[in-house]
């Protein structure tokens, strides 16, 4: 049996075609591929636009050609410098806010090897920051008043 090419369409309705191997990356789209009533049925992404679903599809037709990039034992995983070059290459390629989106639409699609690397790349610009920096570069307000602060460091005083 020849393998199936897979119809994604983003929420503003472009299509995207790849392979069944490359679409089942993505546990929501391996799921919904079994509820479809025809193969030419495209599987709608209703939270990923076309620029951001570009560039996932780019990284998941890149790890489809290249199944056994990570192979490492599962506890060697969670080091950032596990990061593979390609990954880091593809992260730093994007733009911050695109990163974020990119990140957002694998969590979205369930693609759990790009949510790894997303995260650990993003984790990686945020080694040896203050909270202040680490929230900059989040884009997050401080949850706490200076007010609130100033009563946090008087109760957990040493």
């Amino acid at each position: 049996m020849a393998a199936q090419n897979v119809i994604i369409e983003s929420c503003d309705k472009t299509t995207f075609t790849v392979t069944e191997a490359c679409a089942n990356q993505s546990v929501l789209v391996q799921s919904l591929m079994k509820e479809r009533s025809s193969a030419d049925e495209p599987i709608p992404i209703t939270n990923v636009s076309k620029e951001i679903m570009e560039q996932i599809i780019r990284w998941m037709n890149y790890h489809n050609e290249h199944p056994h990039m990570y192979n490492e034992k599962p506890e060697d995983r969670c080091r950032i410098s596990s990061i593979q070059p390609w990954d880091v290459q593809f992260c730093e390629e994007l733009e911050k806010d695109v990163l974020f989106q990119v990140f957002r639409g694998a969590i979205f699609m369930q693609i759990p090897m790009l949510i790894e690397s997303c995260a650990r790349c993003i984790a990686k610009h945020l080694v040896g920051k203050l909270p202040a920096e680490m929230r900059e570069y989040l884009n997050e307000q401080d949850e706490y008043t200076p007010e609130e602060l100033e009563e946090l460091k008087k109760k957990f005083a040493h």
